[in-house]
């Protein structure tokens, strides 16, 4: 039976019902073309050669929008299975993880805590964080006393370093002296300031002597002096000098004619510029700012433009530690602070900056540690 349809323009059948199914059957969408998948790609690999130069610098959660972490989940958003940036978020928690060991070992309890939290805030259900953190609400009040005693004993081992100063008991004798109560210091406390302006001193005291013994002509001396520096503060600018200067001094024949180093110098100088130019200041380490000025001062350690280079790169990272306290990133503002002394150790405005940072950054981990305990404790009263 066929039925029909009547129209103003003409007839037509319906349709039968293989028609019907298929306009029943919904259109297939084209596969997503695979340069999207190119492209993601592409982007993952960038992020990932990102994370890596932030992790070198340091900038594992810090500063915000340019550290590696951010940089991590930037490609789990693209790709929520992948295995580098899950590990890479891993790695970082695994950081604190060791930075809050060693601080527990050391004696700081509430320095401890806080990476605990800040490992925990990355990866919540890290063991070893988890663990730690258990252990450091489960010891809070004998943690107070334990930091009493500390405190107690670092007062006490400055002091006695500060009489073996003025007695010169530097080095010597053996058993007791000033470096090394200086070093039971940091031992309980690495960032104590007077500690490090301790140690510095000492540094300084052993070149001025070697200085005097090179101007006398008494190079062997010098040179046991500088050798006597550098095993105390390895990274002195000045002894690291007259060291290079001694040593090549002591090597040459005596009826050897040095030649100008001044072509050298200029070379140097002028590579030190570009180098600061591109801010290539203490790194990467075979080509920054730095170490140039340190080779111009090997050649002529009076050279007044390296000196003041080097004073210009410990007077930029004041700058950087002075703009990130302002601004509230303690974290960072410690770290450019800790640059620069690296390169100047008695820097003036460093080592004040240093001071106020510490100051700034013991006092915002006390509060959070004692918030985040508190905090436990109401959680603990809910639960009964």
């Amino acid at each position: 039976v066929v039925i029909l349809i009547y129209k103003v323009t003409g007839i037509e059948t319906l349709p039968d019902q293989t028609e019907v199914n298929q306009l029943k059957t919904p259109a297939i969408s084209p596969n997503p073309p695979k340069q999207n998948e190119d492209k993601i790609k592409q982007e993952i690999t960038q992020l990932l050669l990102q994370a890596e130069r932030q992790w070198q610098k340091n900038y594992l959660t810090q500063p915000n929008e340019d550290s590696a972490y951010d940089t991590y989940r930037k490609i789990l958003e693209l790709d929520a299975q992948h295995f580098e940036a899950q590990q890479g978020i891993r790695r970082i928690a695994d950081h604190f993880e060791k930075k809050a060991l060693h601080s527990n070992q050391s004696g700081q309890w509430t320095t401890s805590f806080v990476y605990v939290e800040q490992g925990l805030k990355i990866q919540p259900d890290h063991p070893g964080l988890q663990k730690l953190s258990r252990e450091i609400l489960s010891q809070t009040p004998s943690i107070k006393a334990k930091e009493k005693r500390r405190d107690q004993e670092l007062a006490r081992l400055l002091a006695q370093a500060e009489r073996q100063f003025k007695k010169n008991y530097l080095t010597q004798p053996t058993a007791s002296n000033a470096y090394k109560n200086y070093q039971k210091v940091l031992e309980l406390d690495p960032m104590n300031i007077k500690a490090i302006q301790g140690i510095a001193r000492i540094a300084n005291h052993f070149e001025a002597k070697a200085s005097q013994h090179k101007r006398n002509g008494a190079w062997r001396e010098s040179l046991k002096n500088v050798e006597q520096g550098l095993k105390i503060l390895p990274d002195h600018v000045g002894l690291r000098q007259l060291h290079q200067e001694v040593t090549k001094r002591l090597a040459a024949p005596t009826h050897q004619k040095e030649q100008s180093p001044q072509p050298e110098i200029a070379h140097w100088l002028e590579q030190a510029e570009r180098q600061w130019k591109n801010n290539f200041l203490t790194y990467p380490v075979d080509d920054n700012a730095y170490s140039s000025y340190l080779k111009v001062l090997v050649l002529d350690a009076n050279n007044i433009q390296a000196i003041q280079g080097i004073q210009r790169i410990a007077n930029h990272f004041e700058s950087m530690a002075e703009k990130s306290k302002q601004k509230g990133a303690w974290k960072d503002s410690l770290t450019f602070v800790e640059q620069g002394l690296k390169i100047t150790p008695e820097h003036p405005g460093l080592l004040i900056l240093l001071r106020e940072v510490l100051k700034e950054k013991n006092s915002t981990e006390k509060s959070t540690t004692q918030k985040s305990v508190t905090d436990k404790k109401e959680e603990k009263i809910k639960v009964f």
